[in-house]
């Protein structure tokens, strides 16, 4: 995938927790017809602690309990938005330098109190 400068153009986008998060807004989230044709975010932190989130939807045998707090607060609160427009929306990565959690757009979220 190439570099480009219009997050609306992106097929993925990469940051970090100290990115400056106001492209979110802009990244695709598909259409009607082709929800497909939406972003990634690969967000990078640097480990996996805090508020427990439960994650449940398709393809989730069982409430599963994550933990993505290294995540900026906006990426929690866009995830937890990115829900209602289903089937449209992000897909998410979160990743660290030992774990990857993949958040699908249908996945549901909601915080189950503290690690």
């Amino acid at each position: 995938a190439g570099v480009i400068s219009d997050p609306a153009a992106a097929v993925f986008a990469v940051a970090t927790a100290s990115s400056d998060l106001a492209f979110l807004q802009q990244l695709p989230i598909g259409t009607a017809e082709y929800p497909d044709r939406s972003a990634t975010l690969i967000m990078q932190v640097d480990r996996f602690d805090g508020p427990v989130l439960a994650l449940t939807g398709p393809g989730i045998a069982s409430k599963s309990l994550d933990c993505v707090s290294g995540a900026p607060a906006a990426v929690v609160d866009m995830l937890r938005r990115n829900r209602l427009l289903y089937p449209l929306g992000l897909d998410v990565l979160i990743v660290s330098p030992h774990a990857v959690i993949g958040i699908p757009r249908s996945t549901l979220i909601a915080e189950t109190g503290a690690r």
